[in-house]
């Protein structure tokens, strides 16, 4: 049977049947078996090293395939929550995906990207996320192995990991095979393309697990550090003004660890120098522009990386301006000071005074006037009125909210400063 279903990107097409079909095939691993034993998770039991473990939501049955009206890449994911991984501590390495449905035999082969990512929130787009494998698998009807191309993806029982896979396929092909059990919602129908958002499969009217599986404790080569936790730092901050934020994770093998910050600018930190396994790592970024910007850091051992962590985000916002007061120095008939803008952006319109107190001033007591501009980091000069008098005095010179003193000794038409 087909059914369409309208989509913000036009339809879905899906193959479906009420006929339950068992399709899993195993021929890649030797002397195993499958022993259930809960609805989320089972083990298949081997004396091969290689075998993995898997967890899943599916019932192991292929009933469904799923495929892009118009055609394109079609993502489809699960999440493993701190509920699935509860007392593992270990590495993804492989990925067990049914393509197609062995009731509609004749799906061609499709080319696919294979993804893993640290989160509650899936990643904004799947090509983002850590790409564990890529490949075509060719014209089957029948779960697919991804074995991982360059390391396994750590994770520990506290992590919520979602696992996904991308099929580039044409239009009138269904590359997605899933069962039609009661979904586990939020965790086991998750779907993503160009131009949509990400949606379950129940949200559409067609309640089923995806056939897709995730293997673990393959055993054998030495394994990433675990994917580290957001950074922690501020929150908030100015442009101009450097902010540090720190990450920490640990390595299976207790390996030094490099840690890599994403500033979310365009820039990085570059890979920090080793640091032990559990030790924090600590980096500093200055922004120069305003905005949002979401730090992520990743972390590698001397054979692999980890994935990329969930984001921090601190909102960066224009310092006004903050002005201070230099040197104050008398001369013939005046005063005069150094105002000076130490924020980010111009200071406009800064009003300033000058004035005496004590001994006997005749002329020239208080001066008072504005400052139309003083650039980011520049400076202007204040000049008092012509002053005439005698005796100690004291000279307070303000700007904006900024307010300096100096001692002083009028001697008839010449200000005296130290």
């Amino acid at each position: 049977m087909c059914a369409t279903v309208l989509s913000v990107a036009g339809t879905i097409n899906i193959n479906g049947s009420d006929k339950a079909v068992k399709a899993v095939s195993e021929t890649s691993l030797s002397n195993s078996d499958i022993k259930w034993i809960t609805s989320s998770k089972d083990v298949i039991e081997t004396s091969s090293l290689n075998a993995p473990t898997w967890l899943h939501y599916d019932d192991g049955t292929a009933e469904n395939g799923l495929g892009l009206t118009a055609g394109g890449v079609l993502w489809e994911a699960i999440k493993l929550t701190p509920t699935e991984l509860a007392g593992i501590n270990d590495a993804f390495c492989c990925i067990k995906v049914m393509h197609g449905c062995p009731l509609y035999p004749g799906t061609p082969a499709s080319a696919y990207s294979a993804f893993m990512y640290t989160g509650t929130s899936p990643p904004s787009d799947p090509s983002t996320a850590t790409i564990v494998g890529t490949g075509t698998c060719p014209a089957i009807d029948d779960y697919w192995y991804i074995w991982f191309n360059a390391t396994s993806y750590a994770f520990v029982e506290t992590d919520t990991v979602w696992v996904g896979v991308g099929w580039t396929h044409a239009a009138g092909t269904f590359p997605c095979g899933f069962d039609t059990g009661s979904c586990i919602a939020g965790k086991s129908d998750w779907l993503w393309y160009t131009g949509g958002s990400w949606t379950e499969l129940n949200a559409i009217g067609y309640p089923g697990n995806w056939n897709l599986w995730a293997g673990y404790g393959c055993g054998g080569g030495n394994l990433p550090p675990v994917t580290p936790g957001a950074p922690a730092g501020p929150t908030s901050g100015s442009v101009g003004v450097s902010y540090s934020f720190t990450a920490t994770t640990t390595d299976p093998e207790l390996d030094p660890i490099s840690y890599l910050f994403t500033w979310d600018d365009g820039t990085d930190s570059g890979w920090l120098a080793e640091i032990p396994s559990g030790a924090t790592a600590t980096a500093s970024h200055t922004w120069t522009a305003a905005g949002s910007y979401d730090i992520t850091v990743k972390a590698k051992d001397a054979t692999g990386e980890s994935g990329v962590s969930a984001a921090h985000t601190i909102v960066i916002s224009v310092a006004p301006p903050t002005i201070e007061i230099g040197a104050i120095t008398g001369g013939l008939f005046k005063v005069k000071a150094v105002v000076k803008n130490n924020g980010a952006v111009a200071a406009t319109n800064v009003s300033w005074g000058i004035d005496l107190a004590g001994g006997i001033i005749l002329l020239g007591k208080t001066s008072s006037g504005t400052i139309p501009t003083i650039a980011a980091g520049g400076t202007a000069t204040i000049t008092s009125k012509m002053i005439v008098g005698f005796g100690k005095t004291v000279i307070t010179v303000t700007a904006d909210t900024a307010s300096k003193t100096q001692d002083a000794t009028v001697l008839l038409i010449f200000i005296k400063t130290p």
